[in-house]
């Protein structure tokens, strides 16, 4: 079958087993039995059957139309004990993997093709692999362009629990014990199934007195890391700052700074400023640019120890994708929460931008009215409330020095252009 790109779908799996009708979802035209994107049509991700050989949905009887001529089963080798094909970079999808022919191609040490050798030898080395570069991009780009939308995976493939719902006939003994991988299983009833919204803002704090707000930075002063993030109305030194949302790390505890209440009072005689360049208190953000464009310029506020999460998820994610990627495609793919949960975090955002998204029918003078709506008070607490975990996963992905610089030079970059950097460079890919 023909995708839209004119490339041919999977070919004919493995002893001539038929392969799925639809074209591969990234518009390649692999020929591998064994491939872990796990289609949902034709392809599959237990360990039923022989070893390398598909396993056909038996949900889908007769959905197949074998095409092409048969090529031998493909059977990858065995995983080398304490480690895989000798990467020196931990997987980007934070997985202990010991598989040798991993897919997904790491210029240090990764193969795609089996070749390497017994006890985690061969593999390639990145000069090897950049002339290779060319023939992977397409999955890679394909792969961020596409988001790997949820309604794609295999039921609870993210909650797998030991491949996350990347790895074919999974053999670790978490998934072997029960003889097929856990993401293959289908869901229990009402397993799954879109959350209701948490009403979070029953638990945020939102200070709009400037005493609340002496309060609420001196306790803030006591913690080692604070995740904040920022609402207003075009967000960036000409715009305007509403509500500032910091999360302390030892409770959890979300502030919500009414801006647009306190005006710059709150930075001054509240305490905030001091808070904001406080070199003590480490200050994690997913992507800093625009905030920090905003405190600088309107408010004269240079934030100290900064942490850009957004740089970590790049840097994790791919060397190759010239764009740079949100929040919620970074914490759908965190691997930190449950479908549930990342279900519930969806549905708060969601519904927050019916509220302000011109595009949704929204305003974001939205921001500005009070008592702020509690669908907005959800939303401010979603961005901030899962950046230390998220650190945690990704920490080691860039040295904790290494990331401070970076995120320094970033903001750096943007408070001190001379006009605001907005539109589609800030897409694209800056570290």
């Amino acid at each position: 079958m023909e995708s839209a790109n004119g490339m041919r779908g999977p070919g004919a799996l493995g002893n001539g087993a038929p392969r799925g009708p639809t074209p591969c979802r990234f518009g390649y035209s692999c020929r591998r039995p064994d491939c872990y994107f796990s289609h949902p049509e034709g392809r599959a991700i237990g360990v039923a059957g022989a070893p390398g050989a598909p396993v056909i949905p038996p949900a889908m009887p007769g959905g197949f139309v074998p095409r092409g001529p048969p090529v031998p089963a493909y059977h990858p080798p065995a995983p080398a004990p304490g480690g895989g094909a000798g990467n020196k970079r931990a997987c980007r999808f934070g997985q202990g993997c010991t598989r040798q022919d991993c897919y997904f191609a790491h210029p240090e040490g990764r193969t795609i093709d089996g070749s390497a050798k017994p006890g985690g030898g061969g593999g390639r080395s990145a000069p090897q692999y950049r002339p290779m570069q060319p023939h992977y991009q397409p999955i890679q780009q394909a792969m961020s362009a596409l988001q790997i939308k949820k309604e794609t995976w295999y039921a609870n493939a993210r909650n797998c629990t030991c491949c996350k719902g990347f790895v074919y006939g999974c053999t670790t003994p978490a998934c072997a014990a029960q003889e097929e991988c856990t993401c293959s299983k289908p869901l229990a009833a009402g397993e799954g199934e879109a959350a209701e919204a948490p009403v979070w803002a029953e638990g945020a704090v939102v200070v709009d007195t400037l005493d609340a707000c002496k309060e609420a930075c001196a306790a803030l002063a006591k913690e080692a890391a604070v995740a904040m993030d920022i609402e207003g109305v075009d967000l960036n030194r000409n715009g305007k700052v509403c509500v500032i949302q910091i999360a302390a790390s030892k409770d959890g505890k979300v502030y919500l700074f009414d801006i647009s209440t306190l005006g710059k009072g709150a930075m001054e005689e509240g305490g905030l400023k001091a808070l904001l360049e406080n070199a003590a208190v480490e200050k994690l953000l997913y992507d800093c640019r625009a905030d920090s464009d905003a405190l600088f310029h309107i408010y004269g506020v240079e934030l100290e120890n900064i942490a850009d999460i957004q740089v970590l998820y790049t840097r994790w994610l791919s060397n190759d994708d010239k764009f740079l990627h949100g929040l919620q495609k970074a914490l759908s793919e965190s691997g930190i929460i449950s479908e549930a949960d990342l279900a519930a975090v969806e549905k708060v955002k969601a519904t927050g931008k019916q509220l302000f998204a011109p595009e949704k029918g929204g305003s974001y003078d939205v921001w500005e009215k009070r008592p702020l709506h509690e669908s907005l008070v959800n939303y401010c607490v979603a961005d901030v409330k899962y950046l230390f975990e998220m650190k945690a996963k990704w920490g080691s992905v860039v040295a904790d020095d290494e990331l401070k610089k970076i995120s320094q030079e970033r903001m750096d970059k943007t408070t001190k252009a001379e006009a605001v950097l907005n539109g589609p460079q800030m897409a694209m890919r800056d570290i």
